[in-house]
């Protein structure tokens, strides 16, 4: 795993902290769901687009995240529902068709 977030991801993800100011959510709160859990997430795929991300690679984040990273049941609740909301912008936004996350259990 690398620190690499492909271009079109980091644009992406500008555009997702702009609506999460434009939203009112706390400083804090976007610095944990943006500057942390969707920044390791985005590190984690690399060069995947968005769109072309599957249930699987979510799950295996989660997965990383526990096994290598040691992350406990809260902090992987947060990854997860980080993730899960990121994704559900995205489709109503119709920038991605689904939301692979809704395959998944929390």
């Amino acid at each position: 795993m690398g620190k690499y977030i492909s271009e079109h991801n980091k644009s992406i993800l500008k555009r997702y902290k702009m609506h999460c100011k434009n939203k009112g959510l706390t400083k804090k709160s976007i610095e944990a769901m943006l500057d942390t859990d969707l920044r390791l997430f985005l590190e984690y795929i690399g060069d995947i687009d968005i769109e072309d991300i599957t249930h699987e690679i979510c799950s295996d984040f989660l997965i990383y995240c526990s096994e290598e990273r040691n992350n406990k049941a809260k902090a992987l609740a947060r990854k997860f529902t980080s993730i899960n909301t990121f994704f559900d912008t995205w489709v109503k936004q119709d920038v991605i068709s689904k939301n692979q996350m809704n395959k998944l259990e929390k």
